[in-house]
């Protein structure tokens, strides 16, 4: 008090009252407390480039032009003619036709000058000899995709096993799977030729006839390939296919896919929605005196159909929690990693496709002058992976083939060589350590 009394309150009230105020801020207020930011402030986020709309989208559709596919233009039924009719009519309806480009391929790449393209494509003469069309090169249409275009591969898929590393390295270039993801397509054509899928010793083949698997592949953004899906759906008149989509986009609800239903010292002050930038977010404020905080989460992930991944069980290293401490200096964001910091564990849930997850974390951990911020990522793995029957019952291997043929059996003309491995491949790429979906949950004392 004695400062007071040596204050002249009549002479100086401004400086007074400074000074009063001063001193109930440092007696009553403390620190100022963080108010949590948007996500997108202090954390990269996972976002895919969008797609371009189909009015100004490139199409590339190219037809496998070597000698394996000449026996589908033979039979007197015309359904490959009429398949390959169906096809430029589902692109013309959902694209236009001055961005759709068709092209032959083997070792090279070139136009198919005539138009319709379908036929020329539909003659015996259009599939060809010579060292151009020795090989099946769908890695080089691959390779010479652009980004954002759609481009379809028309093919038996006779691939060795060398193939097969080449293909999954050329997608990989055409950023499989980060920006662009495949969609295969299966009918069964007849079929009346030479085959070339075993007894490599002879360049002639071996004479089949009966059914043969004929294949759609297309590289694109998804929306584009769900186009062309209900495109090839309201289009095609010879049979609906098989289909399948080979994508790093595996859910959903990747951002409402994680409920709590229980919590250690900790309790919700509030929910954010988030916006189209930045994700939700929960925050809770810690216990005072707690030891240990936390919480039980139900994950529920809705796979989407026709998905490599039916069902998100949860698998060791299906999950990943990361803790963070963020702070504000100078207007902006830090962020420091705790390591250790968050302890988690999961386990099947009652409902089929669910898991519950525990979450634990030290308070001692939290910091006192900052805020916390915990990330929950649902991982990839290959555990996650199933093949559809169909592409298992349509492949053989290399030794597969090459028993049959010593021991004279019929040729497997109805089998794909090395389908399932090239198709694990690939979804192996797609899957296995991919960030599914994630939730995000801060952490504040008070």
């Amino acid at each position: 008090m004695s400062l007071l009394k040596n204050l002249k309150l009549e002479a100086r009230p401004g400086f007074l009252m400074a000074i009063l105020g001063s001193c109930l801020v440092l007696i009553t207020c403390g620190p100022t407390a963080i108010e949590p930011p948007p996500v997108d402030k202090v954390l990269p986020v996972e976002t895919r480039a969008a797609a371009p709309s189909a009015a100004n989208q490139e199409v590339d559709f190219n037809l496998d032009g070597t000698l394996s596919m000449q026996g589908f233009s033979r039979p007197k039924d015309e359904k490959f003619a009429q398949l390959l009719q169906d096809l430029d009519g589902a692109l013309s309806s959902a694209w236009q036709s001055s961005h759709i480009h068709y092209h032959r391929f083997g070792s090279i790449i070139e136009d198919i000058r005539q138009q319709p393209f379908y036929v020329a494509a539909s003659q015996e003469s259009f599939y060809q000899r010579g060292k151009d069309y020795a090989a099946t090169r769908i890695d080089t249409v691959f390779r010479k995709s652009l980004p954002g275009a759609l481009t379809i591969v028309m093919t038996d898929l006779f691939e060795k096993d060398l193939n097969i590393a080449a293909i999954q390295d050329a997608l990989k270039s055409a950023s499989f799977p980060q920006e662009a993801s495949l969609a295969i397509w299966k009918w069964e054509m007849p079929f009346s030729g030479a085959i070339f899928d075993f007894d490599f010793r002879t360049s002639e083949g071996h004479t089949y006839s009966g059914p043969r698997p004929l294949y759609l592949l297309a590289l694109g953004p998804e929306k584009s390939l769900e186009l062309l899906r209900r495109s090839i759906v309201n289009t095609v008149s010879v049979g609906q296919p098989q289909f399948v989509l080979i994508t790093g986009n595996l859910t959903s609800n990747p951002r409402d896919w994680l409920t709590v239903t229980q919590t250690q010292d900790v309790g919700l002050r509030q929910r954010v929605a988030g916006s189209n930038q930045s994700p939700p977010y929960a925050v809770y404020r810690t216990s005072s005196g707690c030891s240990i905080a936390g919480f039980t989460a139900t994950s529920h992930l809705i796979p989407f159909e026709d998905s490599l991944v039916p069902a998100f069980m949860p698998h060791e290293g299906s999950y990943d929690a990361g803790l963070f401490l963020v702070s504000s200096a100078n207007g902006k964001w830090t962020t420091r990693t705790v390591n250790g910091g968050a302890e988690k564990s999961a386990q099947p849930a009652k409902t089929a496709g669910e898991a519950l997850l525990n979450v634990r974390m030290q308070c001692a951990t939290l910091g006192s002058s900052s805020i916390s911020l915990l990330r929950i990522r649902r991982v990839g793995t290959p555990e996650d992976i199933v093949l559809p029957n169909w592409i298992q019952s349509s492949s053989a291997n290399v030794m597969e083939f090459n028993e049959a043929f010593q021991k004279h059996q019929p040729l497997w003309g109805d089998k794909t060589l090395n389908l399932s491995p090239l198709v694990r491949g690939l979804a192996n790429s797609a899957v296995n350590g991919t960030v599914i979906a994630t939730a995000y949950f801060y952490f504040v004392k008070s």
